[in-house]
């Protein structure tokens, strides 16, 4: 342990000899001199008496500074008193590094022991009896110690400005830690000893890495060659935990993107997850820079500018109906028939229907509807009026129509999706008639002398085999050239030869 002290030694002994009145040796650097060791029964305390030269304008280890040297050493067996020398071994530490400091200095923690202290005990880092440094190092600055057995971290593009700075020891125990590695305090509460937690986790959506302290999931602690110290430069940082790939791991989010489907979204293509959110938290669900629409109108054209617009679009819903990443479908859109898509939030109202509408048995929804918006009611492509005639043919052609039709288009009549009743009509028979015209009796027909009333239901309608009586027996329900949308004639009685012959 002395062993660097024989300098010192020798140099007090020829001092000594000087004081005595002993000639000095001419070349006393050229000479060798033998260290003299204290008489037997001297003061094994007073070691300072030789060795003070060793804490000269030096800050000293407690012990070394009161001249209780024998707190950490003590006299080899037979050669009590013999200090030192070139000619054989004195004095011995009293227990084993790093049992010895141990005894005084506590570095007990959750991790075990720094692997330098187990190999070489603490006097590779430490001086034991005095330094100029602080914590009686032996090299200063702290990075320059460290950096003695460890990599440095300062050959990247970004560097934590902890690492920067040379502040190792402000995450790293350099004796024992509360977390591997000889971390200062555990993973997810450490980062936050200088980063702002509070403001990094403000908003309605905190990134969940973030809430969890999993900083180091996307962040390397030391350096990096990309921004921010992330491990992966843009999406391919993402990716790490939400590809499809680690869908299902403990751990991992439910959220997959990806890439391999037919159609993805340019945005992500050829850009970057933070084009559109924010890594750690945000006032906006998604971690989204900015709420839908207005983040989507950022790119696409608005759709809300016509009179009548769709409520997912009045609400910004536009992931309702697109997947904002990735899709097999054209247009992003999450499902390949349309109706599927429509009736995640509209009613099906087809689906068990004995008759349905040609496009909505198909899923064709967008056939008559405007996904976005329209200038006609219901976002129909076309007003009510016409948008059948695109492929019925017209039936408001005769001199006078309906004015059901007039008024409400087919719809007033037909259900445009399905119904349980023939040609899509919303009620049976004379029933739907009945809707707008309550007051219509069989005695508008005809009454007998004898006051019997013309059947209008129930029997056989002779003007049209294997159907019985209805309003549609006599009457047009779209459009007719006679009064009162009469099939035939131009007066009551002739409408009536249409069954009954003339006599």
């Amino acid at each position: 342990m002395l062993a660097p002290l024989f300098a010192i030694v020798l140099l007090a002994a020829a001092g000594n000899a000087a004081v005595a009145g002993e000639p000095a040796p001419a070349d006393a650097a050229a000479t060798p001199v033998v260290a003299v060791p204290p008489a037997r029964g001297a003061d094994l305390n007073a070691c300072l008496s030789c060795h003070a030269p060793m804490l000269t304008d030096l800050k000293a280890h407690k012990p070394a500074r009161s001249g209780e040297c024998d707190s950490c050493h003590v006299a080899a067996p037979g050669v009590a008193g013999k200090c030192q020398s070139p000619a054989g071994p004195a004095w011995k530490l009293k227990a084993e590094q790093p049992a010895l400091c141990t005894k005084c200095h506590d570095v007990t923690a959750v991790t075990p022991l720094h692997p330098v202290i187990k190999t070489s005990g603490c006097v590779a880092c430490h001086d034991p009896h005095a330094s100029k440094n602080p914590s009686l190092l032996k090299t200063f600055p702290v990075e320059a110690l460290c950096a003695k057995c460890h990599a440095r971290f300062d050959d990247a593009k970004f560097i934590h400005t902890a690492v920067k700075q040379g502040k190792c020891l402000g995450c790293h125990s350099p004796h024992a830690g509360e977390a591997k590695p000889l971390l200062i305090d555990k993973r997810e509460l450490l980062c936050f000893a200088c980063h702002d937690k509070a403001k990094l986790t403000k908003g309605e959506s905190v990134h969940s890495p973030v809430t969890s302290g999993n900083c180091l999931g996307c962040h390397d602690p030391h350096l990096s060659d990309n921004k921010a110290q992330t491990l992966e430069p843009g999406k391919a940082l993402c990716l790490k935990c939400h590809d499809p790939k680690q869908s299902g791991k403990p751990g991992m989010p439910s959220k997959v993107i990806d890439l391999t489907l037919k159609t993805v979204h340019k945005a992500v293509s050829g850009g970057d997850c933070t084009d559109c959110h924010q890594h750690h938290a945000s006032d906006n669900a998604k971690l989204l820079k900015v709420p839908p629409p207005t983040l989507c109108y950022k790119c696409h054209a608005r759709l809300d500018e016509d009179k009548h617009v769709h409520s997912a679009v009045v609400l910004g819903r536009c992931t309702t109906c697109h997947d904002p990443h990735s899709s097999n479908n054209n247009g992003l859109v999450r499902d390949a028939k349309v109706s599927d898509m429509c009736f995640r939030c509209h009613s099906d109202d087809s689906t068990g229907r004995k008759s349905v509408h040609y496009p909505v048995d198909r899923g064709l929804c967008l056939m008559c509807h405007e996904q976005h918006s329209s200038e006609n009611a219901a976002n129909l492509t076309s007003p009510k009026d016409k948008l059948c005639q695109t492929c019925h043919e017209a039936i408001a052609i005769k001199k006078n129509v309906h004015p059901a039709l007039t008024q409400f288009g087919c719809v007033g009549c037909h259900d445009p999706h399905g119904s349980n009743d023939d040609k899509l009509l919303k009620a049976t028979g004379n029933k739907l008639c009945l809707t707008c015209h309550a007051k219509i009796t069989g005695d508008h027909v005809f009454v007998s002398f004898d006051g019997k009333i013309h059947p209008m239901e129930g029997k056989p309608d002779p003007a049209r085999p294997g159907k019985t009586l209805s309003c549609l027996s006599c009457h047009d329900p779209h459009s007719s050239n006679r009064p009162k949308l009469w099939l035939s004639g131009e007066t009551k009685m002739d409408v009536c030869t249409r069954c009954h012959a003339k006599h």
